[in-house]
């Protein structure tokens, strides 16, 4: 119910998240927080959240209840116990202020990964670009391709690794903001961008 005054790193994450939450109807969402909270349990006992504790984490979710002031650059949440969760746009923006930093210091030419996200500059030299292989739906399987980028950033999201199974169904650590539970969809999804915060949200939006 405050507005709270955001640092410049802050403000730029949660304005390109509350963009990408209308344009993906909600498939993305900051505020997902409590559901977050409420799944990793759910994973590390591989049982079903209760109504009575799924329940409140969803009242408390919810892209349309957390407001920016663009003048004043200041954030609030509507309801209590509200909780952002910047886990799937973060690290892609700390890339891209990391490839911002490196060249000021004129580093032309680099690679960064964070968490499995990767931006990169120029590429190698005598080489036509940075080779990224891709991370196959099977763990165990070789890399699905291998892309030649420059001045680019890829992120790949899906289940591969990160997985419970429950009452005879799999579940990915990634949540279903409809449900609060996670996607029962095994999947992966690549996204190549020119910047690491579009291909990191966009990854997990998708």
């Amino acid at each position: 119910g405050k507005d709270v005054p955001l640092s410049n790193d802050l403000w730029n994450v949660l304005q390109f998240g509350e963009t990408l939450s209308d344009k993906s109807d909600g498939a993305f969402d900051l505020t997902v927080g409590p559901l977050i909270q409420v799944w990793r349990k759910s994973r590390r006992v591989k049982s079903l959240p209760p109504d009575d504790i799924l329940a409140p984490a969803r009242a408390a979710t919810g892209y349309r209840k957390l407001h920016l002031d663009a003048d004043r650059r200041t954030a609030r949440l509507d309801v209590p116990k509200m909780q952002l969760d910047c886990g799937g746009i973060a690290v892609g923006y700390a890339l891209d202020e990391s490839l911002r930093l490196l060249k000021e210091l004129g580093v032309d030419s680099a690679m960064i990964e964070g968490s499995g996200d990767i931006a990169v500059s120029s590429p190698p030299p005598g080489e036509p670009g940075w080779k990224i292989a891709v991370a196959p739906l099977d763990p165990n399987g070789p890399p699905s391709q291998t892309l030649i980028l420059t001045h680019a950033a890829v992120t790949t999201s899906g289940d591969a690794w990160q997985h419970v199974e429950i009452e005879g169904v799999r579940y990915s650590h990634i949540v279903d903001t409809r449900t609060g539970l996670g996607l029962t969809t095994h999947s992966s999804v690549t996204v190549v961008a020119k910047t690491g915060i579009v291909a990191d949200s966009y990854a997990t939006a998708a």
